[in-house]
């Protein structure tokens, strides 16, 4: 597994909530500072192909109809 794969899955993982991307972002942004939403989102994509996570639509977030539905990660 790569460094940035590494730093992503302990940022899913190492609490117990269900993070957005965002806030996936946030927690490997205080290790590797140059890291970049699309490398998050491409090393989660990985993740979840590799079935060592998985993606949830939380219902809640679909309500607004001004934003699209918010992704949150969980750990199988």
């Amino acid at each position: 597994m790569s460094k940035q794969r590494e730093i992503v899955y302990q940022a899913v993982t190492s609490s117990c909530d269900h993070p957005s991307a965002e806030l996936v972002l946030a927690r490997a942004k205080t290790v590797m500072p140059s890291i970049n939403l699309a490398t998050v989102y491409r090393n989660l994509n990985a993740l979840i192909s590799d079935g060592k996570i998985k993606l949830e639509v939380i219902a809640e977030a679909i309500q607004d109809k001004n934003f699209e539905p918010d992704y949150t990660l969980a750990e199988l």
